[in-house]
């Protein structure tokens, strides 16, 4: 499990997050709008966004939990491990936010992402898993933004991932 892990935090180490926040133009193909930063806060901190990554989130679960089942019990171990990889690792530099405490705020809601991003890596490599919503999650990051809503046909999106994503 260790060396899985490394090579995604390896990975990760090397994302300049939240490099392009507020940049009008980006390359990513599935982005539906660049948000201002008053409709970013507004639908980053929705609970339509909230719902939708916890949707992804259950598909996700259940998907691994039905398939996969002996690989899944490793869930909370790769969770373990990520939560302290985010903790120790990660450098999240959020000053765009207009106070302190929304800084605060937006880091946990980019940690959670970042989390969830590492647990589906995890098992892209550890089964064979295709990449779910999670890893366009990453690619938006990766370009230096913030995923802040998702707009989709059906639930069944999250393992297509044939909808797009609002971002700042």
């Amino acid at each position: 499990m260790s060396r899985v892990l490394e090579s995604i935090f390896s990975e990760l180490k090397a994302v300049d997050f939240l490099s392009s926040v507020g940049v009008g133009e980006n390359e990513l193909q599935f982005i539906t709008e660049n948000l201002t930063y008053p409709q970013f806060d507004e639908a980053l901190f929705s609970d339509e966004w909230a719902d939708i990554r916890l949707e992804a989130q259950a598909v996700l679960t259940i998907f691994l939990n039905s398939k996969f089942q002996n690989q899944y019990q490793e869930w909370n171990k790769v969770v373990e491990s990520a939560r302290r990889f985010c903790d120790e690792e990660l450098s999240l530099n959020v000053e765009f936010a207009p106070d302190l405490t929304k800084r605060e705020a937006i880091k946990s809601k980019i940690i959670d992402d970042v989390i969830l991003i590492i647990v589906e890596k995890y098992f892209i490599k550890r089964v064979g898993l295709k990449p779910m919503f999670f890893s366009k999650v990453c690619e938006v990051y990766k370009a230096g933004h913030v995923p802040c809503g998702y707009k989709c046909e059906s639930s069944v999106d999250f393992k297509k991932i044939n909808g797009t994503f609002f971002i700042l």
